[in-house]
């Protein structure tokens, strides 16, 4: 997953870089590591999708994209995992 970043280098908060990069005008290539994450179309089903922290936010992160039209489900590289929403 070269030249991903991690949240904590983000220079926007959270909540933002990941609204922006979903977006279906957005050139950000998304990188999601699924490692650890036993069944993450359902994890994801837990995240309520107006708050990010009232969740866990790796949920929201996951029901985000679930959400997202298919121009940014497109941009997303999964790590140790398929696309679990296909």
């Amino acid at each position: 997953m070269a030249g991903a970043s991690y949240w904590e280098e983000w220079d926007d908060d959270f909540e933002t870089v990941v609204r922006d990069a979903l977006k279906p005008d957005s050139t950000t290539i998304i990188h999601f590591n699924l490692d650890g994450i036993r069944e993450p179309a359902e994890w994801a089903k837990t995240a309520k999708l107006d708050n990010p922290y009232a969740s866990d936010m790796t949920a929201w992160e996951l029901a985000m994209v679930k959400a997202a039209p298919p121009e940014a489900q497109a941009r997303v590289r999964w790590a140790n995992g398929d696309n679990p929403f296909s």
